[in-house]
């Protein structure tokens, strides 16, 4: 039988969010509907339990870059979360606009490019998790979501997932979670270019659990050692950007470049005055530094204007890795 969005909403929708009104946002969501689709050909009129059950966990490039993916596995696995399946893929900007469109709205520009060129600057992998908890009390992948803890240090347990993992946040958080089994459906069909029935089908029961469980471990390792590796420090990137720029004198014109980027570096480091994104990868271009790699960008995730509001604490603010 399939699923309507009519039924979904007078039915089962208590059992996928705690707020009707996303449920009513959602129904016009194009990937919402592709992701309903693919949940109602592979999960049929029931998919509550099922959605319920099971929770994603995408690791970022930022993780891989860390060299935590591995790590992560194995804390969400102490919290008695299963790895029943993977996805490798890699986010293009448009994909990770979709995903976080509604909680963009607040920041800044600068904090919006930092956020595509994280989590596009290198493969990710998306985990399927099942909860095995023998009695659910609430669904999976709210208890993980909570687990996970905000992308902001000071917002954190240091028992939370990203405080273990060592996430500086606010903007290089390594993971992302979906917040509650509605944000399944419709993140499904981001992460998988379209129709997600492989992803629910993971869902199911009837699979050997050991060689899921070692096929996921594989992927995550096999990327991770592929991965070049990064500190992700932006106090020790910034000191190397400035190392770089001290020995560009070439031109004059390099020289001006180079000239301006320390400045820029040590006004943001002192707190006089953030990042000019715009400007400052230009100058970076000009003195032979690829702004998209990992100093510039995490150099960036520090020291520009997060907030709209000029408020880079708030911790309602979202980005592409605070939710």
């Amino acid at each position: 039988m399939i699923v309507s969005p009519a039924e979904l909403l007078a039915g089962q929708w208590r059992l996928l969010t705690d707020d009707r009104s996303s449920l009513q946002r959602y129904l016009t969501d194009p990937d919402f509907r592709v992701g309903l689709d693919s949940v109602a050909k592979t999960l049929g009129h029931d998919p509550a339990p099922a959605l319920r059950r099971h929770a994603f966990l995408l690791l970022q490039p930022d993780c891989m870059a860390r060299q935590m993916a591995n790590c992560c596995l194995e804390l969400v696995e102490a919290e008695g979360f299963a790895p029943v399946h993977s996805l490798r893929l890699r986010l293009r900007v448009d994909m990770v606009q979709r995903l976080w469109n509604a909680s963009s709205s607040g920041w800044t520009p600068d904090s919006n490019v930092i956020a595509e060129l994280i989590c596009t600057g290198g493969e990710s992998v998306l985990v399927v998790l099942a909860d095995t908890t023998a009695e659910l009390r609430e669904p999976a992948s709210v208890r993980l979501s909570r687990f996970k803890g905000p992308a902001q240090p000071e917002f954190r347990s240091r028992h939370s997932l990203r405080s273990l993992l060592g996430a500086a946040g606010p903007l290089v958080v390594l993971i992302h979670t979906s917040d509650e089994p509605l944000d399944l459906i419709r993140e499904s069909a981001i992460f998988a270019g379209g129709p997600a029935q492989e992803l629910f089908a993971a869902m199911l029961p009837g699979t050997e659990a050991a060689t899921c469980r070692e096929r996921v471990l594989a992927e995550v390792a096999h990327l991770q050692r592929d991965t070049e590796a990064h500190d992700l420090d932006p106090d020790a990137a910034l000191t190397r950007l400035v190392l770089s720029a001290a020995s560009c004198t070439t031109t004059a014109r390099v020289r001006e470049a180079a000239l301006r980027v320390q400045s820029a570096l040590l006004n943001a480091h002192e707190g006089n005055e953030p990042l000019r994104w715009s400007e400052f990868a230009e100058d970076l271009g000009l003195i032979g530094v690829d702004p998209t790699t990992w100093d510039p960008v995490v150099v960036g995730s520090k020291f520009l204007q997060i907030s709209a509001c000029g408020a880079n604490e708030d911790p309602r603010v979202p980005t592409a890795q605070i939710e």
